[in-house]
């Protein structure tokens, strides 16, 4: 482990070993900053990379601090990223190369930091339809709703949706739900209809799930 000033000097980068170096950032109180590498974990869905950099304590920082990664030679990185950990799990941090050889990310928040790849596409867990119950009101609550599971890169909203009867439709991503929600202007029409789910998280691992509705 190694101690260094908490304030790390903008003009230039400290390299930690030959895979990690940081630069930039500034904590609001002064300190020290102790630097680690350890192994990183590997979860369900998302597969280590490199070691782990622990950059402690965890404040918030003033300016943001760059951290930089060597890629291992010769890995596929289509699929991996930055990722950190301030306590509650990994979450991906998206990654750009840094002009050296090296992959970059920013982050106001220290903690843990990892190049991880997602190894798990999304999966649809189950469609329903949805009527919102209460008053009435002047226009359609009707909903057609799926519940999508991804636990490594995160969902990437601009990327899935719905396909109605073979034509993409507006689709809202519920993030706090987990849940990917077509809200039509009006009802559909009666008869049977197809949907298509299209999933795809931040990593660009794709899915897709479909089935049929009938509406009386």
């Amino acid at each position: 482990m190694r101690v260094v000033p908490c304030t790390v000097s903008g003009a230039g980068a400290v390299a930690v070993d030959s895979t990690w170096r940081i630069e930039g950032g500034a904590q609001f109180e002064p300190g020290v900053l102790t630097i680690a590498t350890q192994p990183a974990r590997a979860s369900r869905e998302l597969r280590p990379l490199s070691s782990a950099l622990v950059l402690e304590p965890s404040p918030a920082l003033q300016t943001p601090c760059a951290v930089i990664v060597r890629a291992p030679a010769g890995v596929d990185l289509r699929r991996a990223a930055l990722c950190s950990d301030e306590g509650s799990g990994w979450e991906w941090m998206g990654t750009k190369p840094d002009g050296a050889g090296g992959l970059r990310g920013e982050t106001r928040r220290l903690g843990r930091f990892a190049l991880l790849e997602d190894i798990v596409a999304p999966r649809v867990v189950r469609v329903r339809r949805a009527t919102a119950r209460g008053w009435p009101v002047p226009y359609s609550r009707w909903a057609l709703e799926a519940r999508l599971s991804e636990g490594g890169s995160g969902i990437d909203g601009a990327a899935t949706r719905f396909e109605i009867d073979g034509a993409a439709v507006p689709s809202e991503w519920d993030s706090e739900h987990a849940t990917l929600r077509w809200r039509p202007r009006e009802r559909p029409a009666p008869g049977s209809h197809r949907y298509v789910v299209l999933v795809a998280d931040r990593a660009g691992n794709t899915a897709r799930s479909s089935g049929s509705f009938v509406i009386n």
